[in-house]
């Protein structure tokens, strides 16, 4: 449906060979499946795995690490312009491989600690976001950042990101809309009207995280629907989330993946035809 949005699945839990075909797309995390440090020879071997799902790859989530011994922040004191370059250039060079076109990166990526400047953490974020946007620009691909409800980032709303993202002023500088975020800190989805033209990626989920078509998100997920195709939306809204099982037994895979695009192509239908 070339006029409307299409339905992704985040492929960091489900296994390749039992997700559902109904599916649009595949969302790859980026630093758990690409893994930039990894060697070549790895590469060769998760690139053709990934290609051999049949599905396109149209987004990537997971961009870095955060925390360990890597740090990987994109400010604050484990904010490390050197291996941000690194990990940078492979990653959209193996994304781009891929097929990707759109790179989420996490706000919890970027945060000030108490004892830090916060002037000076501003600065490594539009720094780290130039880094993202030379190698994004190069590849022919954007980035989505995603605010997280995390009062300790830069950027903890979307209304904030979206006015980070224009501070930082580079085409490919883009933000993420994602549902939960929008629930923790009772944001309203109209927020989402705002500079429409800088989102370009959803993640959406049901109540606890589960999957959409499990709990009371109904209405609000009607509702960005709607929202979507007011402005005109025809990118993807991923499902992004800690996979349950509907019915009894261990979770089925290839069952619940294809109960949830379907759930969610019919919702689409029902809302914006």
């Amino acid at each position: 449906m070339a006029d409307t949005f299409e339905f992704g699945i985040l492929c960091d839990d489900a296994p390749l060979a039992e997700i559902d075909k109904g599916w649009d797309y595949l969302e790859v995390p980026n630093f758990i499946m690409v893994n930039p440090f990894a060697c070549e020879h790895f590469w060769y071997q998760q690139k053709a795995k990934l290609l051999a799902s049949g599905f396109p790859m149209k987004t990537a989530s997971h961009y870095t690490q955060l925390g360990g011994t890597l740090g990987m922040r994109c400010s604050g004191p484990q904010f490390d312009r050197e291996q941000q370059r690194v990990w940078a250039k492979r990653s959209f060079r193996r994304m781009k491989e891929l097929g990707i076109r759109v790179v989420g990166v996490y706000g919890k990526a970027f945060y000030c600690p108490d004892d830090y400047c916060p002037n000076k953490a501003m600065d490594d974020a539009i720094s780290c976001c130039n880094i993202l946007a030379d190698e994004a620009e190069a590849h022919d691909m954007v980035v989505a950042l995603e605010p997280m409800a995390d009062l300790t980032t830069l950027w903890p709303r979307y209304l904030d990101g979206i006015e980070f993202a224009k501070k930082v002023n580079r085409k490919s500088i883009k933000v993420m809309a994602d549902l939960n975020y929008f629930y923790k800190l009772d944001q309203p989805l109209e927020h989402i009207y705002t500079n429409p033209e800088l989102m370009v990626n959803v993640h959406i989920a049901g109540s606890g995280g589960a999957q959409p078509n499990v709990g009371t998100y109904e209405k609000n997920i009607i509702k960005l629907f709607k929202i979507l195709k007011d402005i005109g939306y025809t990118r993807g809204i991923t499902t992004a989330c800690p996979w349950v099982p509907t019915k009894d037994g261990e979770l089925d895979w290839a069952y619940e993946t294809k109960k949830t695009a379907e759930y969610l192509k019919d919702l689409r239908d029902k809302t914006i035809h």
